[in-house]
């Protein structure tokens, strides 16, 4: 048996670690709160409506088998469906095939590796690639059969969730991203983000008026494009936040190494 009064010293020692363990936590808790500013918050809740949304819509749909809503949709839409609105649909849903999408990602890349902007070029490769592979996998994974008499000729292929509204929305909102850190002017960038976001919303509507896409096929890959182009963005700036400062505190220890070699030395 220890003597009491060792005892409890060692009870007092093992107490203020943990205050100072609890007190740490707080403070590593108060500090990201203080970091975090109106536009990292607005993403943040705004990826998690976004995930929640498209795992219920997988639920409705693909567990449930509930095909209420998309029935609905394309019954509304039978009345409206002209010749003419035909073919404005399938000039807009081209911008969502593989033609364009792989030469536009190439041109952007290319771009960006002429202008020795390395850093751009490596995020939009990833973020084409990375969504694609995502979108075969689900793909797979979920194995919805396509709607039954589309106005195109018919597809092979599944349907859940939509490549041309998850593939399309991840490209403009790469290019509203970029835009955004360039020097554009404030009118200008919002101007080509509305922009582009309206293109990717036509061309996801495209899909359903063609009859190629359920109405949950085109919104599931709208809010799984928004929430993988967040979290996508988000591990690539912290990747290069924490090479930086990796960087810095390799440069920081080779000045001291430096300074104090020089110290050392003496002269001749």
């Amino acid at each position: 048996m220890f003597p009491t009064g060792i005892h409890d010293i060692g009870i007092l020692f093992e107490y203020k670690e943990r205050v100072t363990g609890i007190e740490l936590m707080k403070e590593k808790l108060i500090h990201f709160i203080e970091r975090l500013s109106i536009r990292v918050l607005f993403a943040l809740v705004t990826f998690i409506i976004a995930l929640y949304l498209f795992v219920l819509l997988t639920d409705e749909v693909i567990i449930d088998k509930d095909h209420r809503f998309d029935e609905g949709v394309f019954h509304f839409l039978a009345d409206d469906l002209t010749p003419g609105l035909i073919r404005v649909m399938r000039f807009f849903t081209f911008f969502g095939k593989p033609e364009f999408l792989i030469p536009a990602y190439i041109i952007t890349i290319f771009y960006f590796v002429l202008r020795k902007k390395k850093q751009y070029a490596i995020e939009v490769a990833i973020m084409g690639g990375s969504s694609t592979l995502l979108l075969f996998g689900l793909k797979a994974l979920f194995r919805r059969n396509r709607p039954k008499l589309p106005v195109l000729k018919e597809l092979s292929g599944f349907s859940f969730p939509s490549g041309h509204a998850l593939l399309m929305f991840v490209f403009c909102s790469v290019l509203i991203y970029l835009a955004w850190n360039s020097h554009l002017k404030p009118i200008w960038k919002w101007s080509l983000a509305t922009f582009l976001l309206l293109f990717s919303l036509v061309v996801g509507i495209s899909r359903i008026v063609l009859r190629v896409h359920y109405a949950t096929d085109v919104i599931a890959g709208f809010c799984l494009g928004y929430a993988w182009v967040i979290f996508g963005l988000w591990v690539q700036r912290r990747h290069m936040h924490k090479k930086a400062r990796l960087m810095q505190a390799l440069v920081d220890e080779n000045d001291s190494n430096g300074k104090s070699l020089a110290r050392n030395t003496e002269p001749i």
